[in-house]
């Protein structure tokens, strides 16, 4: 967890800090947790809201909390202010 926040705080988007940390592919990472490979893949890649088990795995391989997770991925989903045009 730690080491994906400082790859975050130095301009890192989360998901390719999260790929980053865990040093093998996200289809490896979802096996190897008996994980939906798609629905993790959307989660990390920010496509989907946080789920327990993912947020569990992450914990398991990277340190953290699932709640510390959870936090982190709908935070980096949420979209942010400039990102709405006017109409």
């Amino acid at each position: 967890m730690e080491n994906v926040k400082r790859m975050v705080e130095g301009g890192t988007s989360v998901p390719t800090a999260i790929k980053e940390a865990l040093g093998i592919s996200v289809t490896a990472f979802a096996d190897r947790h008996g994980l939906h490979r798609s629905t993790t893949s959307e989660v990390i890649n920010l496509d989907r809201g946080p789920r327990e088990p993912i947020c569990s795995a992450l914990a398991i391989e990277l340190g953290g909390t699932s709640l510390e997770w959870a936090e982190l991925l709908w935070s980096a989903a949420r979209p942010k202010p400039e990102q709405f045009q006017a109409a």
